[in-house]
């Protein structure tokens, strides 16, 4: 039986990348991926899942920083942007910074790891569940 399917060049170029490294037909991966797929899942695989994926999400709404410290990371924006910005406020400025982006960091591991599970590209996951990219 034959089905054509109409898919995002993005996607079909991924494909083919993955068929190439794989050393095989695009057909045969695509049929490969559509029976993983369609294989049904035990009940305590999606149990498993849904659990995981429930954390994950926790983790991925959790910044870890609170109003104060967006409050006063703006302020520090505009003062920086403005050259009004005193020695000490850059010091603590670049400090949040840094743990800014290592929060970051991780929270895409996280999404990652759920986009991988939900089998969806993270930039879909991230539309989805409205995260931006560097945060607030």
């Amino acid at each position: 039986m034959s089905i054509i399917i109409n898919i995002n060049p993005r996607l079909e170029k991924r494909l083919r990348e993955q068929a190439n490294r794989t050393g095989i037909e695009l057909n045969q991966l695509v049929e490969r991926v559509l029976e993983k797929w369609s294989e049904p899942a035990l009940p305590s695989e999606k149990k498993l899942h849904k659990n995981k994926e429930e954390v994950l999400l926790q983790k991925i709404n959790n910044t870890g920083f609170s109003e104060g410290f967006w409050v006063e990371y703006r302020d520090l924006i505009k003062k920086r942007q403005l050259e009004t910005i005193e020695d000490a406020e850059l010091v603590h400025l670049i400090n949040m910074s840094d743990r800014l982006e290592k929060a970051n960091v991780q929270r895409t591991k996280y999404l990652i790891e759920l986009a991988q599970i939900r089998g969806v590209a993270v930039r879909d996951l991230m539309q989805q569940l409205g995260v931006t990219e560097g945060g607030r």
